[in-house]
């Protein structure tokens, strides 16, 4: 993928990392992943979502970074993008996702909301190498 706009750009302004994500479907991003680095989402009512900590573990950052990051930026992820999975949600995935019993909530990203949180990080091994 080639995006026409500086890194930096990206880091600072939201309207256009929303810009940039528009017109992108679920497929596409997630094939911009793969391209990137092998990623594997759990898969979930049907599309890919990852947990937190997978998102993290793939850009080689801190769970509580990629945490941070979406707790800053929360306004401008879509639903689509994000949400948070609960009571029966959360019941049907947890094999799927592989959390444990006692979990009561988890956020999961979908490869757009993946996408998002890549043009927030400044720093990553994963993004650096690729």
């Amino acid at each position: 993928m080639s995006l026409p706009l500086n890194e930096s750009v990206l880091l600072e302004s939201r309207t256009l990392r929303t810009s940039a994500l528009t017109n992108f479907e679920s497929d596409k991003a997630l094939s911009i992943l793969s391209k990137a680095k092998a990623i594997i989402f759990a898969v979930w009512g049907g599309s890919g979502w990852a947990t937190t900590a997978q998102v993290a573990e793939y850009f080689e950052a801190t769970e509580s970074a990629v945490k941070e990051l979406y707790r800053i930026n929360h306004p401008e992820f879509r639903s689509e993008e994000t949400k948070t999975l609960t009571g029966k949600d959360l019941r049907d995935a947890r094999q799927i996702l592989c959390l444990p019993s006692k979990t009561s909530q988890v956020r999961v990203f979908s490869p757009l909301g993946t996408l998002r949180i890549a043009m927030l990080l400044q720093q990553s091994e994963a993004l650096l190498t690729s």
